[in-house]
């Protein structure tokens, strides 16, 4: 009988690695006709300890909210979405599964990402052609050949150094995933009252210097965001969502110019969608628009040009699939409980992405926000899944 539960739980633990390694390192999944086919979403799918874990789990409520949601969105032809969408509340329950059940690995695949961007670093300051065969696209290319998923080995300086990807597809998803594990553990630690081994944080800062980009400067807003919970929590959600998105409207329209300069190509990513919100007819504004070229807009006509198909953040989320698609996703998060604060958070760790994105630092933050950020808790059934 021990030797029964040793090998059920080394068994458990094997497919809790594995996932962890493939959720980290999603240069290792394959792509095909240009979308990314996750692999550790398939791992999750056949884990027998995960799918008796999710049918022991007393959140019905929140299955009939995700339910709905994916429905409207499929039914009003956002199909896409509500596949990324799916796939998101999928491994959301992994890694609530995962915390629960003490195998939540993430760290030490983390970690040994921020190894490799080490040697990375090292090799492009002393063999820039080793730095590549290490960097994401060669890793890729090397599993999957032609099927290889698409990576930027972007290996280049934007303050003093070059900054590194690890196993990450490129460095800004890289500094994006560090930023939202540091912030999972400053809540975790702030929650238990403990703190990161010196080693720990050691590795962590190393990974946040080499990995820098503008995405690494959302942790200190991130961090003002939470000490003033209190404050943001009592305005209602819906109010902060409108004044954030007339705030932006407001803010870009009035920089235009600022926008179309070939230097700020990636601001124009990120918030050119803001801008183009405003030139948009009722029905893209409902059911949104395939590329940017459709929006009869100087900027998105600029973003084009330079092969951008889609704008990021909140406002690209809105322009590619509607306001009944983002209204449908928001309704859900606050069925979910999901407060002021934790919206706001959502926003800030997506804002070179979108809501639906399925990227790890994406999956991250909603973990993130259900988890320390949501009034509804999710109760849990037994922790022996073996029962």
């Amino acid at each position: 009988m021990k030797k029964t539960i040793f090998f059920i739980d080394k068994l458990e633990k094997i497919y809790a690695n594995l996932f962890f390694l493939l959720f980290t390192a999603q240069i290792l999944s394959p792509s095909i006709y240009g979308k990314t086919i996750y692999l550790e979403v398939f791992v999750a799918i056949i884990n027998p300890f995960f799918l008796l874990w999710l049918k022991k789990q007393n959140i019905k409520r929140s299955y009939f909210y995700s339910f709905m949601s994916i429905m409207f969105i499929i039914i009003i032809g956002n199909w896409v979405s509500a596949v990324k969408i799916s796939t998101i509340l999928l491994e959301v329950s992994f890694l609530f599964y995962a915390y629960e059940r003490n195998v939540f690995y993430l760290k030490r695949y983390l970690f040994l990402s921020i190894i490799v961007a080490m040697f990375q670093f090292y090799f492009t300051l002393t063999n820039p052609l080793m730095a590549s065969l290490i960097g994401p696209e060669n890793i890729a290319k090397t599993v999957w050949g032609k099927y290889a998923t698409a990576t930027n080995t972007n290996f280049y300086s934007i303050f003093l150094f070059p900054r590194v990807s690890g196993l990450s597809r490129e460095a800004g998803f890289f500094a994006s995933l560090i930023v939202a594990y540091i912030f999972f553990i400053y809540l975790e630690n702030k929650k238990k009252h403990t703190s990161l081994p010196w080693p720990q944080k050691f590795i962590l800062t190393v990974g946040y210097i080499l990995s820098f980009s503008k995405m690494s400067l959302t942790l200190f807003f991130a961090y003002i965001i939470e000490k003033l919970k209190n404050i943001l929590n009592k305005i209602p959600r819906i109010i902060v969502v409108i004044f954030f998105l007339v705030s932006m409207i407001v803010l870009w329209s009035t920089n235009e110019n600022y926008l179309l300069k070939p230097s700020n190509i990636t601001f124009t990513h990120r918030f050119g969608g803001y801008v183009a919100l405003t030139d948009i007819n009722l029905k893209q504004l409902i059911f949104g628009v395939t590329h940017t070229g459709e929006i009869d807009n100087p900027v998105s006509k600029f973003l084009e040009n330079n092969g951008y198909l889609h704008f990021a953040g909140f406002a690209g989320f809105i322009l590619n699939y509607g306001i009944l698609t983002t209204i449908s996703l928001l309704l859900f998060l606050f069925f979910m409980g999901v407060n002021t604060t934790g919206i706001i958070l959502l926003i800030l760790f997506t804002i070179n992405v979108q809501f639906d994105t399925n990227q790890n630092f994406v999956v991250l933050t909603y973990f993130l926000i259900l988890k320390f950020f949501s009034t509804k808790k999710i109760k849990f059934g037994k922790s022996n899944v073996y029962n």
